[in-house]
């Protein structure tokens, strides 16, 4: 089983933007996606990763692949499984 550790690719969503000292309606602006997604995924927040569309564009923005915080799991679901090894 494998999952997206929201919570580390949302924090490397919000430090490529504060690197690069960008507000989120600038984010908005150059992306297309809506403030309110943006911080939510820069939480980490499961409401920022109902549509993969989101994370694709944010990560080509930001330079980032959202493939590299795709763990596997041990077990049929990644609650209180032991993580196997990274993928990538």
């Amino acid at each position: 089983m494998s999952a997206l550790d929201r919570k580390k690719l949302g924090a490397a969503f919000l430090a490529a933007r504060e690197k690069r000292a960008l507000s989120l309606r600038q984010v908005e602006e150059r992306t297309g996606v809506s403030r309110s997604t943006i911080g939510r995924a820069e939480r980490g927040h499961a409401d920022g990763y109902v549509t993969a569309d989101a994370v694709v564009i944010l990560g080509a923005f930001y330079q980032i692949d959202p493939r590299d915080f795709v763990c596997l799991f041990h077990g049929n679901t990644p609650s209180g499984q032991t993580l196997m090894e990274p993928a990538g």
